[in-house]
């Protein structure tokens, strides 16, 4: 009796600690799913340019890397001296562009009311919010030190697409401020992340397309496929 307890009792460890393992690299090996969301899903639409513009996109969230993120159309943060952060090197940062989700692009500002002689209904309906789809943007901060992330709310992003060329071209311009007084400086501490947005865009032109961040030097996030029209090519200098 004392023999049969004995290998039952072996047998049950055994199946608990080859349990244990299989749970570890499961755990080891599964790719991290982070969802992102917003408060105006209901309310997207497409943006179509026809020109080459500049990019409008905004800090939506900085902090630790989560399964779940709730974005905020203003993000404020505690400031810190300039001795405490420097700007990114290309190793320091990585960018991804997940376009498995969709959110909106925060910038765009109210509708102008219509004429008073609109119905009532319909006047409420125009001063709705309304934003351009994006992809959310993950920009994670690989290195030890806490990273200059932007002069102001809207970062130094912006999209280039391959011409029928085959060449890297911008059809963005980083955003600049015409002044510089009362604009906050933002920074991304180590091992934490920063969510933007990408714009789609609605065009007769498909090809691939990726995200440029930076000041002293060019960042680039992951490529995914899009359509633009050609003439956002025609920078105007």
């Amino acid at each position: 009796m004392k023999k049969i307890l004995f290998l039952f009792l072996i047998f049950i460890s055994c199946k608990e600690e080859n349990s244990k393992k299989i749970t570890k690299i499961t755990a080891n090996t599964s790719e991290r799913k982070c969802i992102i969301t917003d408060t105006i899903s209901d309310k997207y639409k497409t943006s179509v340019e026809k020109e080459f513009n500049y990019s409008r996109s905004r800090i939506l969230y900085i902090g630790k890397e989560k399964d779940s993120i709730f974005i905020q159309r203003f993000f404020e943060q505690e400031e810190i001296s300039f001795s405490d952060f420097r700007n990114p090197k290309v190793k320091d940062i990585n960018i991804f562009v997940d376009t498995s989700q969709i959110i909106g692009e925060f910038f765009k500002f109210p509708e102008p009311p219509p004429p008073l002689s609109y119905k009532k209904e319909i006047l409420k309906e125009d001063r709705l919010f309304y934003s351009y789809k994006s992809y959310p943007v993950v920009i994670k901060n690989l290195s030890k030190d806490t990273l200059y992330a932007s002069f102001g709310e809207i970062i130094p992003i912006y999209i280039e697409a391959i011409d029928s060329s085959n060449q890297w071209k911008p059809i963005q311009n980083r955003f600049q401020y015409f002044c510089g007084v009362g604009v906050s400086r933002f920074y991304l501490p180590k091992n934490e992340i920063m969510v933007s947005n990408c714009k789609i865009f609605k065009g007769n032109f498909k090809t691939k397309m990726r995200m440029v961040f930076g000041y002293e030097e060019k960042i680039y996030s992951n490529e995914f496929s899009g359509k633009i029209n050609y003439t956002q090519f025609d920078h105007k200098k």
